[in-house]
This record gives structure tokens, sequence and C-alpha cells, in this order.
């Protein structure tokens, strides 16, 4: 048999629940008359709930309301209760204190927040006071007063617009009556007269602040989309006026300049297309935002850009019998000197740039042929304001750093290497990159360094030191 619960027994559960029985205990379900140790409040749960873990106080777990709380909680939302409390869910008759009216609200819904009475909420309106709400906002009403959430069509009294702003809208301060003056609306006929008096040319019906409207400008006449709103907030109007693009009319016109004939579409300026050069008729790819900057169309007319051909003609002239197919203008080219009949591999940059010729055949002019060790070095002329690369050997006659010396250089760095074709390799690497790369000629002149190596001159406002003899450090790694 199971043993009879006792009272000592079950008052320990009880009070674990903060519960204070207040009568002997009655049996496992029923109601038992206990005291609240949170609220206060007296309350009837049975044993067998709370021993299950359910709350039993019926107040603290919401489930019954204390009129008194509930009358203080109407009151706090000015509602006068005019009836004893009916129940949560129930009707409750009160006057709403702020305008007098008889409701019949719901304590719940005013425990969650909502609105006590309709006519302060704006939800009931009288005709006459909603009109002359109505007007307050100066707006001179079209038809009468149907609800506060139905658009009420009106004339405002300032701008002379019509306009249909919502009552409660008015009432809950969403709104300030007229659109236009807020400036949430535009009227189309002063929009059309704004864009006109920006040079905006059109025959198309105001299509919305924010939507592109079809048109042309006034100065260049191209097609345009210009949007109101950006219009009104200080853009410019034309968009090919302003530099930013540019039309397949005037993209047209520049090619045409330029003696270009196009062989695809114009996408927009800085997209590459493909034309024929009328001039030397090669296809060639041109970048039309370039020639707006001034660049040449076509790169081969420029010469900026070489075929193989024209390029193995050119080092022929200077001497050489390219013996690899052109690898481009930057990197050394195999070949051979018909004068000598030795290899060297001279980049087409430096032959076409400089006119240099064979290292071999110009060794009995101080230049240095690589077949013995040698030594990259760096120097500077203040007097000049010029910077110079340049390659020599301990084991020649000639010293060209102690030449340099004497003519007001000054040495910045050197390098040695035991190979001398490497040094000469990385001089020549060097001094592409100072042409191609960085843009930067010969500086001086023959007659300015009469002791020769003038080509490798460059404008010491352009560059520093240090980041030339970077490049070399870097080289001379890759080389290793």
């Amino acid at each position: 048999m199971t043993k009879k619960l006792g009272f000592k027994e079950a008052a320990k559960v009880m009070r674990a629940a903060k519960l204070e029985p207040l009568e002997e205990y009655p049996g496992n379900k029923k109601p038992w008359r206990c005291k609240c140790l949170t609220c206060g409040k007296i309350v009837k749960p049975q044993y067998s709930s709370v021993q299950q873990g359910r709350n039993g106080c019926a107040y603290c777990a919401k489930r019954k309301v204390d009129p008194l709380e509930a009358q203080q909680i109407m009151l706090a939302s000015q509602l006068q209760p005019l009836e004893d409390f009916p129940g949560a869910h129930k009707k409750w008759k009160c006057r709403c204190i702020n305008c007098n009216e008889i409701v019949f609200p719901q304590y719940t819904n005013i425990q969650q927040g909502w609105g006590g009475c309709k006519k302060c909420a704006g939800l009931i309106v009288d005709s006459a006071e909603a009109t002359k709400f109505y007007e307050s906002f100066g707006l001179l009403a079209s038809e009468d007063y149907k609800s506060s959430h139905h658009p009420w069509r009106g004339v405002c009294l300032t701008c002379h617009n019509e306009v249909s702003p919502r009552y409660s809208d008015l009432k809950g301060g969403q709104s300030n009556g007229c659109a236009y003056c807020g400036g949430s609306k535009v009227n189309a006929k002063a929009a059309l007269e704004f864009m006109i008096s920006k040079g905006f040319e059109t025959t198309k019906t105001y299509p919305g602040a924010m939507v592109g409207w079809r048109g042309n400008c006034g100065v260049c006449k191209n097609e345009i989309f210009p949007r109101y709103s950006a219009v009104k907030s200080g853009q410019g109007i034309c968009k090919y006026c302003a530099g930013k693009a540019l039309s397949v009319r005037d993209a047209m016109r520049l090619l045409k300049k330029a003696n270009l004939k196009p062989l695809e579409a114009y996408i927009k300026a800085g997209i590459k297309i493909r034309c024929k050069c009328l001039t030397c008729k090669r296809i060639v790819e041109v970048r039309i935002f370039g020639l707006t900057q001034g660049e040449s169309g076509c790169g081969y007319c420029a010469g900026n850009k070489i075929d193989e051909k024209e390029a193995v003609l050119r080092m022929r002239s200077v001497g050489f019998e390219p013996l690899v197919t052109y690898p481009g203008s930057k990197l050394p080219w195999k070949s051979r000197c018909v004068k000598c009949k030795k290899i060297s591999t001279p980049s087409y940059g430096n032959v076409n740039l400089v006119g240099s010729g064979c290292i071999y055949c110009n060794r009995n002019n101080g230049a240095f042929d690589g077949s013995t060790s040698g030594i990259i070095y760096l120097i500077t002329n203040s007097n000049f304001n010029a910077h110079k690369i340049g390659i020599t050997s301990v084991e020649r006659k000639s010293d060209r750093l102690k030449v340099h010396k004497n003519a007001g250089w000054k040495i910045y760095k050197t390098h040695n290497f035991q190979d001398g074709s490497m040094a000469f390799e990385i001089e020549q690497l060097v001094i592409d990159w100072l042409r191609q790369e960085n843009n930067l000629s010969p500086y001086l002149s023959a007659n300015e360094m009469p002791q020769g190596g003038y080509s490798e001159t460059v404008d010491a406002s352009e560059i520093d030191l240090p980041t030339i003899w970077a490049k070399v450090e870097e080289l001379s790694r890759l080389k290793k």
C-alpha cells in the first residue's frame, strides 16, 4: 500500500514553491488554501499541480487578475471603470477620462498596450471635428469625411495642388497635410519647368522623381535619362557634358577623326573596341576614353607599337641579326652582331630608344662586354641633377668609376658579380625598367658626358636612388 502523505511532507513541497499553507492538508487533488509568498495574495492551488511543477499562484502566473489591480491599470490608461471587474476577456464598461465617452474595452487588450478609447485613437471621429482638424493643416476638403483610414481628397491652400491625406495620418503625425509642400511629392508641371531651366528637352510626361526621364540635352543634343530627384539635389543633367560618359555619336566622331573604322559595336568609353586603321590598314584595339585624353588611335602609326617585321628591320639597321622571334620591346632579344659575329641579348626598346649597339664592338670605347667579372654601380651628380646606372670590371684597364668620379659623379652603391655577363644582364633589365615601365628617357646628352654613358642617365627629380637600387637588388636575387 502507498503511504498516506502527511501535512509536514506536503507543506515542504508547497513552501518550496513559495506557498505557505493556511489550513490542514486537504488531499492530493483538492484546493488547498495558501498564501503566495511572492505577491501576498490568498490562493487555492492543488498539491498535485504544484508537485508537478505548475505555478501555484494564479496571479503570479497571470491566470487570474486581481480586480483592484485591474482597476488601477485601467485608470492608468485614462479609463474610469463604471462596473465591477467582469473578467479579463470580457467587455468592461468605462468612461474615457480624456473625452468623457462611454467605452467597452477588454482588460487583456489594455494590459497589452491597446488603446481603450477609439475616439481618442482616431478610429471614431465626429465629421465636424474631423473637418475642423483637416482644415487646421491649411487644407480645404473636396468631399465629406468617410473614415479615419480612407484617403480624404482636398486642395492645399498654399500650393493649390490636390492632395488626399488620411485623417489617421494627420492625427498620428505621419503626415503634414500636403505632400507637395512637404517635399515627398512633385507637381508634374513644376518638375518639367525645373528640368527645362537646367537645359533639359523632352516630349515625355513626368515619370516620377526616382525614374529616368527620357529626353535630350539642350547643349550637346545627346539622348539622356536624368532623374528629377538627382538633378534637384544638385547633380548635373547631362553625363556627356560632365565628361562621365561618351555617346555613340560622339564616339564615332572621335574614331573618324583618328582615321579608324570600328569593327564591332561601341559599348562604353573605357572598354576597348576593335578597329581598322585606315592609314596603315592594321587591326588595332582602341580605348575611346583615351582618345578624349589625347591618346593616339593607332599604336603602330604613333610609334608605340611595332610588328615583328619592322622590329627586325630596325635591329638590322644598327647591325644586329635577330636569332629568335620578336619577344617584345622590353625583353632581351637574342641576336648576332653582323660585324663581330658575337651573340648578345639587347632589348628592342633600348636599341630603338637610344640606338644601343654591340657591346663587344664598343669595348674599345669603354663599353663592358661581360667577358670578365663585373661591378654594377649607381652614381649621382648634383650639378646635373642626374643619376646613372652602369657596369665595369676590376680586370679592365680603364677604370670607368674613376673616370666618372673625376667628372663630378659620386658613388651611391656598387654590387660585385663573379660572372660579368650577369652584371650586364641586370644592368640591361634595370635600364629597360627605367625606360619602359617608368617612362624615363635618357636625361643627359653626349656633350654633357664626354666620357660616355649618357644613355644610362635619368632625371634625379623623377626617381630617387633607393628606388633604383632596390630594383638592382631584386633582380640580383632573382638571378642567383
